[in-house]
């Protein structure tokens, strides 16, 4: 069987969103599945004439030949599409084109699609999408799949979020007591202004990850003056898995409610480094957004969760992970880690999927 898996984000630099698409093409690689991996060069826009979409510049690559990515238009990924069983969007309400791809799609093909957070034409994509048989809404959680059911009834989901054999073996003595790690794109929905106020004298906050919105890492540098907060970029993967293994834990604060006084729809669909924390063997403690809620009732933490926003509840729950002992911690390491395994692995994900997506056609 063939596939072709197009993101309409690029994934030139590995957030969440990237990394899940990269995933999800190695995940259909294990289950046996050619993939053809394509993604814009740049970030398109949300709407373009069509004489300007079809000249738009796509990197194509085989997932599997490890061969040099080729440049393409768009009009040469449409003009693909017919030699696949299987058409994947992610990031499908990035931009217009998704619509190219649906018209593109004969009906004898199956057409899934993902959203991964980047939604520019949502409110156009709810007003013009039509259902169709041979086409199926896979969300990355149940919450992803609730929004879709605006426009897809049958929309549905699945969790992935690390594979079996990455999970590092546990060692829960003596870690770092006082220090924490945030991971991620610094960015002003990642609410890291909140785990800042949260730090009591003592505590140290490792921020890890790129800072693309300038304005945003000013604010949390004069937040943080006084206070022990490490700044530390973007580092190799190693180095960040060792130190979050390290830290007593990782905290994600993400909100609904911006520094600069702007209110979202949504900050998160999933929560992947929830999932790291655990892969990587340190208890995670987030905020109470819809889908990290949802991550942390499944691996049984919805006790670390705290209100968005509150600085004092967050600091609370930091107080109260530094003071537990070895015993306890591993007892909820090792309940947490194997819902992780068995909810949320890569490893089986495609086939979970196609299971999926039979059982509805038989009920359509």
């Amino acid at each position: 069987m063939s596939a072709a898996l197009i993101s309409l984000y690029p994934l030139d630099a590995t957030g969440g969103g990237e990394l899940y698409t990269i995933e999800t093409a190695q995940a259909m690689l294990a289950a046996g599945e050619s993939v053809t991996i394509a993604a814009p060069v740049d970030v398109l826009p949300p709407r373009a004439d069509m004489a300007d979409r079809l000249r738009t510049a796509f990197i194509s690559t085989d997932a599997a030949s490890g061969a040099a990515p080729e440049v393409v238009t768009w009009r040469d990924v449409l003009a693909s599409l017919n030699r696949h069983d299987h058409i994947w969007v992610h990031q499908y309400l990035a931009s217009e084109l998704v619509f190219d791809v649906i018209a593109s799609t004969a009906s004898d093909q199956s057409l899934l699609f993902t959203s991964l957070g980047f939604e520019l034409i949502r409110p156009v994509f709810a007003d013009v999408y039509q259902p169709c048989p041979g086409q199926h809404f896979v969300e990355i959680s149940a919450y992803a799949a609730s929004r879709a059911g605006v426009y897809a009834r049958n929309a549905t989901w699945l969790h992935a979020a690390i594979w079996r054999r990455e999970m590092r073996p546990l060692d829960v003595v003596s870690p770092r007591r006082r220090e924490y790690v945030a991971l991620g794109r610094v960015l002003p929905h990642k609410g890291l202004e909140t785990t800042i106020d949260a730090l009591a004298e003592g505590d140290v906050l490792h921020v890890v990850g790129p800072t693309p919105d300038e304005e945003y890492g000013a604010f949390l540098r004069e937040r943080a003056r006084g206070k022990h907060v490490n700044f530390r970029g973007r580092l190799p993967r190693a180095d960040v898995r060792a130190l979050i293994a390290e830290t007593n834990g990782l905290v994600a604060a993400s909100t609904h409610h911006l520094f600069d006084g702007r209110h979202i729809e949504q900050p998160e669909l999933l929560g992947l480094v929830l999932c790291e924390a655990l892969r990587d063997g340190t208890l995670p403690v987030s905020s109470n957004v819809p889908a990290f809620a949802e991550v942390m009732g499944a691996v049984g933490l919805s006790d670390w969760t705290f209100p968005e926003g509150n600085s004092d509840a967050l600091r609370a729950d930091m107080r109260r992970l530094a003071r537990m002992d070895d015993g306890e911690r591993r007892e909820r390491l090792e309940s947490a880690r194997a819902a992780l395994v068995n909810c949320f692995a890569w490893d089986d994900y495609w086939p979970r999927v196609t299971a999926v997506i039979e059982d509805l056609r038989r009920c359509a």
